[in-house]
């Protein structure tokens, strides 16, 4: 079945979580609340509220030095940007693949046995060769989602 489906999120709040997730750390998590909009009354309304949308740690001690956890999304809504170089999809890739889409990263979440970035099209692309699902994810500069496509198995 094939569908699009728009998301609206307002950013609620930035916070640092002491969280078990791939070891105990301490990570910046980012919280925010669905809404969407309402055409009848022409209003943005809640739909859910506040969650996490993303996690984020860096931890030189660890195996997994990098942890992205991309809340209850099957793709990442926003990276973090390197305050020097900005959005740096080529290392975020690897960073993705290490961790959000592990299976001690986010149970439920396909395994991709693959994965490439485009640093021109700010792009990263995670495909399971075996059996054909795919996530096709493109970013702006700042490092929030501008679309994707993503197949998963259910």
């Amino acid at each position: 079945m094939m569908f699009r489906d728009i998301w609206i999120y307002d950013i609620t709040s930035i916070e640092n979580v002491t969280l078990n997730w791939l070891g105990t750390n301490i990570f910046s998590q980012l919280n925010a609340t669905q809404c969407y909009y309402n055409t009848t009354l022409g209003l943005l309304e809640v739909y859910e509220n506040s969650r996490e949308l993303g996690l984020f740690g860096y931890h030189n001690t660890d195996t997994i030095q990098h942890k992205l956890r991309a809340g209850e999304n099957g793709v990442p809504f926003i990276l973090p940007i390197n305050g020097t170089k900005g959005l740096e999809v080529d290392v975020m890739a690897d960073i993705i693949n290490s961790s959000c889409y592990s299976p001690e990263g986010n149970p439920g979440i396909n395994l991709f046995d693959s994965y490439s970035s485009d640093t021109l099209l700010n792009r990263i692309y995670f495909s399971n060769s075996s059996d054909g699902y795919f996530s096709d994810i493109y970013y702006y500069e700042n490092g929030t989602l501008d679309h994707a496509s993503v197949e998963l198995r259910i």
